[in-house]
């Protein structure tokens, strides 16, 4: 297991090496990643614990979405026209 979350990386790396080379945001692999991982964990949980436990990486990963919403609009440093763009992942720089 541990051998397939290296070579896992590995290829992400690589691949977003390659998206970064011929021009593309290599972020775009946070989402597909993330929910694959998230899909895992829960899978994982529910093998190891059964039950309702499997639903902890879906709420550990709500709490964290909650609180990166709540610093932004917090953060007395940004516009509102700044806020809107970090939370809906609008980048000035593309």
């Amino acid at each position: 297991m541990i051998a397939t979350i290296i070579l896992g990386i590995i290829a992400l790396g690589v691949i977003a090496l390659f998206l970064s080379w011929i021009g593309i945001n290599p972020l775009i692999l946070v989402a597909p990643v993330a929910i694959t991982g998230m899909i895992a964990l829960t899978s994982l949980f529910k093998s190891t614990f059964g039950g309702y436990y499997s639903l902890i990486p879906w709420g550990v990963l709500a709490l964290a979405s909650i609180g990166w919403i709540i610093k932004i609009k917090l953060d007395p440093n940004l516009t509102k026209e700044q806020k809107q763009k970090k939370l809906f992942g609008i980048n000035d720089f593309e």
